[in-house]
């Protein structure tokens, strides 16, 4: 049997760089990619010859192309997961908000995972067994005040993960979505949190996602959401009337002690 493969966009820190040293721990052929060269190339370093590393930025849809080129190159053809993780975030006020990067948050956030499953379909359909996991948010479970239009592309990648699981499943792809709360990475090191105290140890970290990654690879269940108090939320938005549940969202959200689903 060949050696399983994984690509993994937005691999060169955090959550994408946790998952990548698991998976290559656990055996897989592991591909990183990401806008930025050099942390690949290091982190790739660390875990010695049973990966490759590239330079993809998600908004291009040539960019996307020539990674998986690439990464098929390197790993004959095979990808048995394409985790979607590369994102941007910000926590501010909608109207005072930069135009230019809201903007942005929807180009990777959104548009990133529409152009990489896109051009990974093919190589997922020749693949048996394959799947698509993405990198999604507990965000999307309701909308997060000060992060708008953040929350708002992981409200869409939620509807497009719902969607391609239907529509790939005569393919045998199967599709998966990850669903975490605030994650103590670089991604939020430098920023205030509305709704969360970053040195609160029930953040969560990225090897709790990256377990959950893992979890969802050798699972059929679409939904992987943590902790437990985001789990909570999900279920009291789907039972109880929006307006009773809305001020309390984002905070229980914030709050939840870490665990692996």
């Amino acid at each position: 049997m060949l050696q399983k493969s994984i690509l993994i966009t937005g691999a060169g820190s955090g959550i994408g760089a946790a998952v990548a040293k698991l998976f290559a721990e656990r055996r897989w052929f592991v591909g990183l990619y990401d806008v930025n060269s050099e942390s690949v190339a290091r982190i790739a370093s660390e875990l010695g010859s049973n990966c490759c590393h590239g330079v993809m930025d998600v908004t291009d849809r040539d960019s996307v192309r020539a990674g998986l080129d690439h990464f098929a190159r390197q790993s004959n053809g095979r990808l048995d997961i394409l985790l979607n993780n590369a994102g941007i975030f910000e926590d501010r006020a909608f109207t005072e908000a930069n135009p230019a990067f809201l903007d942005k948050m929807v180009d990777v956030n959104a548009k990133g995972v529409v152009s990489c499953a896109h051009e990974a379909f093919a190589m997922l359909k020749e693949t048996s067994g394959s799947q698509m996991i993405n990198l999604g948010s507990a965000s999307s479970i309701y909308g997060v005040p000060m992060e708008a239009v953040y929350s708002s592309t992981k409200f869409f990648v939620r509807g497009l993960s719902e969607a391609l699981r239907v529509e790939w499943q005569p393919f045998g792809i199967g599709v998966k979505l990850v669903m975490p709360s605030y994650v103590r990475t670089p991604l939020i090191a430098d920023q205030d949190i509305s709704w969360a105290d970053k040195e609160n140890d029930k953040l969560l970290d990225a090897e709790d996602v990256a377990e959950t990654v893992w979890k969802a690879a050798h699972s059929d269940r679409l939904y992987w959401i943590i902790p437990f108090e985001a789990r909570l939320m999900m279920s009291l938005v789907r039972a109880v009337p929006l307006q009773w549940v809305s001020k309390i969202a984002a905070k229980l959200l914030a709050t939840g002690k870490r665990e692996s689903a």
